[in-house]
Order: structure tokens, then C-alpha cells, then sequence
């Protein structure tokens, strides 16, 4: 408590006396979870009334070190953990235990150590306490006597200074040693009746030994090399132990790629996960029982091979059938409502009876089975929920509403069963009715209390928590999570699946969600959206999207085709001035370039140029310009730009470019205009430029510069001519014919017509949270960065521009 309140104080503003609740996190890591609810109590009571400091709202996290393994492993969402500035560890003992291993990856994640107190980061000097095991008496009794008279020496050093604590290794012998610390006091009178002194049972004290193979970095396999199995061949020629740990590396890398839980480059050793690795990892999930997952899991499954796989699962390996449990196995085995395929004699049989037990709320007579059923309850909703992701990742969809079933209750349970409070006999009678659960929304009380066949039923627990659409708080917690899915017209391929959460703040505005999905030649009757409660039992709607009268747009034109043409040299402007603006930086046009030259520079027709990036749009525009410059009359051409940037780009680039050139008097300003969207322009050649942008923000103007463009053409019978250039588009075909321009003069390249080839990586994030999902972006970012151009410029396109630096 006394480091809690220290960090408290270097959040507190010493004039208001408020904190900076948003500034810092507090964690404390208690070895059980009984511990942790008495924790998060106590740091309640305590700190809440005096401070404001909400342990709900996790300015303080009381957990085990198993679930905050779980958060701090996300190496790529670090915007929370970095909030952390104080982490209590209740019995550091545990490092030796069978859980140290995940205490160290806690507390190591980052950190090189060789013992317990480097492992803390602790000050030797100051902050290292400890004691040894000076009682050395062999003999049980003896040693007893001897460690009695011990710890009351030692209370009486500390006698009326300080509270004292003492542990002691079983519940029968505290109140022994109590009794024995009383007597001891009453015949010496020495002991100050004043000083508190508290007797507790230490029930985890007990260590773990033997070897474990880990895969670390730490300096400790070099001081207690033995206890991570490295032989005496490693030590010889090696003394940092790097082979040893290459070797580690190399084999759990192989393992988890051919499990397809990373992708692994031999060449340069780099680590790169999968979707199916990043489950694993989030939901705890063994490397085997992914590659079960992946083996046996297929597009369609019942129920009972499901369950099947399930018990399959690596977590459950040493769960073994006992001889004393396989009469009371084999009566389950027949109660269970889905049957089992393997013997009783087979582990996965258990395992399968275990869950069917479980969610039908079967009881157990054997002490084993019961224990042995916990935990298979408790590893159920992690492994089911890693099957379901598993399920709805890009690998494979696999009917994920199945999943969720099986993560909760039978389809014949009424959901009455999730509320509390709600009597045994109103339940076995609503299921023994078989009526559907969406039907009770239409009966009223006295329709209710006679379908259950109790009159005296209080039905108003139907009409507040089941029919009203209020969010209540109580029940539904601060959000509510849902399962969007889109399936076709059988219901057998998922073509699109997303989680979308309510609030409470926000349950009662409208929400709107966006689904893209493709559509097949020919046109399905209808898809499927189903609606699924990620919590609640029957809490899921299907609704229907009917394209019984859905009329689709026609199919977009092909490309134009990037023809094999002999590249144009600059003598075909046939200008000597015209040829010099070039011939410091080309001697030649590019293919796209002398496709388009004729239509550019040989005619006056509108023309719509749509091509890559970098395939040389300028030029193309440029040839318009050169055809104007080519009359001998006083034409002038607008520019239109949709920024401001690109407007002084291209004023600046053609100032320095066209000065020089003679066409009987000096080019200026006056001769070209460049004038931003946004601007009212009129001129005899109009080339928009980045004319894609129609569909954006300066689309509307862009609309009302080539409509009034074309309409003051045809009022005053004065030829205008709009060249329009742009990316490659779908539509290319409908945007050239409204600004104009002929069949033969619409050229939309494809986007992979380009100059210089280009290869396109992907790589999809599904963080939801804007800096989490940074974060989780900048490392493969820096990857492709040093793989693909070590030693070129590179851009970087970032959404804000205070996430650039």
C-alpha cells in the first residue's frame, strides 16, 4: 500500500488534489484468483473513498499472473501496458514453481536477468532481503520444536516495534504454533501484549523443481545453465550459450511454421505471424491443438464432431480415464444428449462427457470427476472462443454460429436459465414445453403464467428484461457484444463476419454498419445476415436481404490494352523548341506516352487519360498544351488543380519549363492561367488534373467547371476541349462520355501498366482501438522498409499528422 500511495502522489495535483487518473496504471499480481477478489476489495475500500481511484475503471488491475501474461504478450499493442508505472508481485516465491515460467515472461518481458532480485530490478544494496533455512534438524519433531523456538525469538526482536506476520505451512499446525508462541510468552513473561501479531496459512509455499525448456535470452541459463537442459557440449567453445539458443529458436520456429502459426524466412530468420498464430497467442492456445484445429476442422461439421474436436484439444492431454471413473463414464455417456464415438476407455471421451455434463448441468459423484470437470469448464470458453476465431479467420469459415452454440447451451435449454433468480420449476417446465423462444414476445401475462402451468408465475420479470429493448445495466453489463455475419442463400459460405459492441451510453442512438460483399453471375435470390449475441442464449435475428427485383449496373468496360508500340521519339512534335523542353531529360516517350500522342497532340477531341501513378500523366497533359501553342490565335488553357500544393507545383515546374520557349513572344503567366477548383474557370482547353477526385471532397466543383464548360461551348459555338487525366478508374467508360469525349479517346490503362513493375504487399489488422492498431502497424512497416528498400527513399502515408513523428 505504501508503494501504491508513492506513485498516487506523482499523479496528484497539490492545489485541487486531484489525480491524473488517465496518466498511470497500477498492477498487482496475487498467485490465485481468491486472492485477487479479497485484493480488489480491500485496494476498494481503501482507495476509492479517499482517492477517487476506481479499481473498475483499472486504474489499479488486481490479476493472476496467467491473464496478465495474456495482455503484456501482445508485443504489438503496447498503448496500454505502457501506462503501467508500479507492478506489486504478492509470493515472488512462485518463480520456482510450475507457474514461473509465466511469472518470469511477466516480469522479463524486456529485461535480461540471472536471479530473482535482477529479475525485479532490485537494488542489492538497498532492497534485497533474505532468509536463509538456518534450521538444519533432520528429525521432524525435533526440527518442529527447533523452528517454534526460532520464530519466537524472532517475534520478540520485533516485539512492540512492528506488526508481525507469520506463515505457517498448514491450516491444523497455525493454531498449534499460536498456542505454542502463548505458552512460550506466559513461562518466560517476556512477549509485549501490546504488539499485533498475525498467524496465516502459506498453502502455495510448496517448490517445483526440475528442468524446463524455455525459449529466452536471459542471462540466467548462463548462471543455472542445468536448468534449462544445456549440456556440457554447449559449454566447451560457447560461453554466452548463443548456439544453445540459436538452436531453441530454430526449432520452436520450425515447429510453430509448420503448425502455420508464423511464417518463418530461413534465409534472414525473421518472424512474421499468422492469423492463426495471433489466435494461439491471445487465447492461450498450444501450438498441437491449433494444428488439430487445422487438421480436422472442415467447411461443414455437426455438432457432434465439433465437440469432437474439441476434446481433441492438447490442453486436456493429462486428464487421464481412471479405473474407479469409467462406471460413472459410462452411465454419462448415456445421459449426454450428443453421443460419443470413442470408448470410455479414451481420454477424448472424457473430455467430451465432461463439457456435455457441464453445459447440461449433469451432477457427479466422483471427487476426481468433479475436479477434472472444473477444469474442463474453465478452459472451455478459451479454447472454444480461440475454435471460433479460428473458425471466422480468412483460413477457412466454418459455420462460426455452431461455435457459438457449442460455447454456451443446447438449442433445447430456454434461456430463462441465464437469469438468476428464475425458479427450477418455471424453468423445467418452459423447457419441457418445447414453445420457441422468439413466441414468448407475443404472450402476455396471463398467456405466460398459463404456458409455464404456474398461476401464481410473476411475469413481470418477462416484460423488464427479455421483451423491453432497454439496456439494463445490471444484466448487460457496459457493453454487449455481437456477431454480424453474412451468409448465402444455404447458409454454407460466410461471406463476410465482423463483432460489433454496444455501449451502454450509446444503446439507445441508431447505429449504422456498412457491408461490402460480392455478387455472383447469376444473381442468388437473397443473402443472409445473421445477428448473434457473443453472451446470450437466443439472443440472434436472421434477417433476409431479398434480390428478387435488384437490378445490377452493367459490368464495368475492360482496361484499354497497353499495345506493343515503338516508342516515339521527340522528334514527332516536329518543333525544334517544342524538342528541347524534353531533350535534357528523355529521348524517347514511354508506351503510354505514344499511345495516347495522336489523340493528344494530332486532334482536337476531348480526351480522358486514366494511368498509374508515375506513368507520365504530366506529359500527356502537356501534349494539349503543345497542340494549343500550335494555332496561331490568342487561345489560352486552364489548369484545373484540386489543391493548392499541386497548383504551385505545377505553376513553378511550367514556369521553368516553358520560359524559354519562343512562339513569337515570351510565355507567361498570361499565356497559361493555373487556377485551383474551387475557382471559376472558362478558357479554350480545360485539362483537369487528379479528375478520380470527382467522387470526393472537390468532386461538386469539379462537376460545375466541365458542365459550364460545355455549356458555355455549345452557347457560344466555340470549341473548348477538356482533356481530363487521372488514376486508372473502373468506370472510365461513363466519365468520358460526360465530358465528352469519343470511344477511340477514352484511355483507361490498367494499374498494372506501368513503367517500372511494381509488387504489392498486403497485410490486414483487425485492432480496432486507433493507437493499438498504430502501434501494431509500425514494426511490419519497418520490415518492409528494410527488406524491400534498405538503401531507397521511401513514403510513408499516415492517416493524422500528429502521428508522424
Amino acid at each position: 500500500m505504501l508503494t501504491i500511495l508513492n506513485e498516487l502522489a506523482k499523479y496528484r495535483d497539490e492545489e485541487t488534489g486531484e489525480f491524473a487518473l488517465d496518466q498511470f496504471k497500477i498492477v498487482y499480481i496475487a498467485p490465485m484468483k481468491a486472492l485477487v477478489q479479497e485484493m480488489v476489495g480491500n485496494f476498494t475500500s481503501r482507495l476509492t473513498s479517499a482517492f477517487g481511484v476506481k479499481i473498475s475503471e483499472t486504474q489499479i488491475i488486481v490479476t493472476t499472473p496467467d491473464k496478465w501474461d495474456v495482455i503484456t504478450r501482445k508485443s504489438t499493442d503496447t498503448s496500454y501496458t505502457n501506462l503501467v508505472r508500479l507492478m506489486i508481485i504478492n509470493e515472488i516465491y512462485l518463480l520456482h514453481d510450475e507457474r514461473g515460467p509465466v511469472l518470469e515472461s511477466v516480469v522479463a518481458r524486456g529485461y535480461l536477468i540471472n536471479n530473482v532480485a535482477q529479475l525485479l530490478r532490485v537494488d542489492e544494496s538497498k532492497g534485497l532481503f533474505y532468509f536463509d533455512a538456518c534450521v538444519t534438524e533432520k528429525k521432524a519433531i525435533k526440527r518442529f520444536q527447533v523452528m517454534n523456538e526460532v520464530c519466537y525469538e524472532k517475534l520478540l526482536d520485533q516485539a512492540g516495534k512492528n506488526q508481525i506476520l507469520v506463515f505457517v505451512h498448514s491450516r491444523k499446525e497455525t493454531a498449534k504454533t499460536a498456542k505454542l508462541i502463548v505458552s512460550f510468552s506466559i513461562a518466560m513473561s517476556r512477549m509485549n501484549p501490546v504488539c499485533p501479531t498475525r498467524l496465516c496459512y502459506a498453502g502455495n509455499s510448496a517448490r517445483g523443481g526440475g528442468e524446463r525448456q524455455r525459449i529466452c535470452e536471459y542471462v540466467r541459463m548462463l548462471k543455472s545453465p542445468g536448468l534449462y537442459g544445456v549440456g556440457v557440449d554447449y559449454q566447451e567453445d560457447d560461453d554466452g550459450l548463443v548456439q544453445k539458443r540459436a538452436n531453441i529458436v530454430y526449432s520452436a520456429a520450425a515447429l510453430l511454421e509448420k503448425c502455420h502459426l508464423i511464417k518463418y524466412e530461413r534465409s534472414s530468420g525473421r518472424f512474421q505471424s499468422t492469423e492463426l498464430g495471433r489466435i494461439a497467442s491471445h487465447y492461450y492456445v498450444t501450438h498441437n491443438s491449433m494444428a488439430t484445429y487445422n487438421l480436422h476442422l472442415r467447411p461443414t461439421m455437426s455438432t457432434l464432431e465439433l465437440i469432437r474436436v474439441f476434446a481433441l484439444s492438447n490442453e486436456f492431454k493429462l486428464l487421464p480415464v481412471r479405473q474407479e471413473e469409467k462406471f460413472e463414464l459410462a452411465k454419462l455417456l448415456e445421459r449426454v444428449p450428443i453421443p460419443v464415438k470413442e470408448s470410455v476407455d479414451e481420454p477424448a471421451a472424457k473430455i467430451n462427457v465432461l463439457l456435455q455434463a457441464y453445459i447440461s448441468q449433469l451432477k457427479l459423484e466422483g471427487f476426481a470427476l468433479v475436479a477434472d470437470m472444473a477444469f474442463v469448464q474453465q478452459s472451455a470458453g478459451r479454447i472454444l472462443r480461440a475454435m471460433l476465431k479460428f473458425v471466422s479467420s480468412e483460413d477457412g469459415l466454418y459455420q462460426p454460429g455452431r461455435v457459438l452454440r457449442c460455447a454456451r447451451w443446447w438449442g433445447s435449454m430456454t434461456p430463462l436459465r441465464q437469469f438468476k433468480g428464475v425458479p427450477q420449476e418455471v424453468i423445467r417446465k418452459a423447457e419441457g414445453k418445447q414453445f420457441p423462444w422468439y413466441r414468448y414476445f407475443d404472450l402476455s401475462p396471463p398467456e405466460l403464467q398459463k404456458l409455464v402451468g404456474i398461476p401464481n408465475a410473476d411475469a413481470s420479470f418477462t416484460d423488464s428484461s427479455t421483451i423491453s429493448p432497454n439496456y439494463h445495466e445490471k444484466i448487460h453489463g457496459g457493453a454487449e457484444t455481437f456477431f454480424i455475419l453474412v451468409e448465402d442463400v444455404d447458409g454454407e459460405i460466410i461471406l463476410f463476419h465482423d463483432t460489433f459492441v454496444l455501449r451502454q451510453r450509446y444503446a439507445e442512438d441508431e447505429h449504422s454498419v456498412t457491408i461490402t460483399v460480392p455478387m455472383f453471375e447469376p444473381v442468388l435470390p437473397n443473402y443472409y445476415i445473421p445477428v448473434v449475441s457473443d453472451r446470450w442464449l437466443h439472443a440472434e435475428t436472421r434477417l433476409p436481404i431479398s434480390f428478387k427485383h435488384l437490378i445490377l449496373p452493367e459490368r464495368f468496360p475492360p482496361p484499354t490494352p497497353l499495345l506493343e508500340l515503338q516508342p516515339l521519339p521527340l522528334s514527332a512534335l516536329h518543333n525544334k523548341d517544342y524538342e528541347a523542353i524534353y531533350s535534357n531529360t528523355i529521348q524517347t516517350f514511354n508506351k503510354i506516352q505514344t499511345q495516347v500522342f495522336q489523340a493528344l497532340y494530332t486532334s482536337d477531341e476531348n480526351v480522358f487519360v486514366g494511368a498509374p501513378t508515375g506513368s507520365g500523366r504530366t506529359i500527356c497533359a502537356e501534349f494539349a498544351l503543345l497542340k494549343l501553342w500550335n494555332k496561331r490565335d490568342n487561345s489560352s488553357a486552364v489548369c484545373v488543380g484540386p489543391y493548392q500544393e499541386i497548383v504551385d507545383h505545377r505553376v513553378a515546374e511550367w514556369r521553368r519549363k516553358f520560359s524559354s520557349v519562343q512562339y513569337g513572344k515570351e510565355i507567361s503567366m498570361g499565356r497559361f492561367v493555373a487556377q485551383m477548383a474551387s475557382k471559376e474557370n472558362c478558357a479554350d482547353d480545360c485539362p483537369p488534373y487528379e479528375v478520380q477526385l470527382i467522387g470526393g471532397e472537390v468532386g461538386p466543383t469539379y462537376e460545375v467547371i466541365i458542365s459550364r464548360t460545355r455549356y458555355v461551348s455549345a452557347q457560344t459555338e466555340i470549341k473548348t476541349r477538356v482533356v481530363a487525366c487521372g488514376v486508372s478508374l473502373a468506370n472510365a467508360r461513363d466519365l468520358g462520355e460526360w465530358i465528352g469525349a469519343p470511344s477511340h479517346a477514352i484511355f483507361n490503362f490498367s494499374p498494372s501498366s506501368r513503367p517500372f513493375d511494381m509488387d504489392i504487399h498486403l497485410q490486414s489488422f483487425t485492432i480496432p482501438r486507433y493507437p493499438s492498431l498504430l502501434i501494431a502497424m509500425s514494426k511490419p512497416a519497418y520490415l518492409a522498409i528494410v527488406e524491400y528498400a534498405p538503401t531507397k527513399p521511401v513514403i510513408v502515408f499516415i492517416s493524422h499528422d500528429a502521428n508522424v513523428a
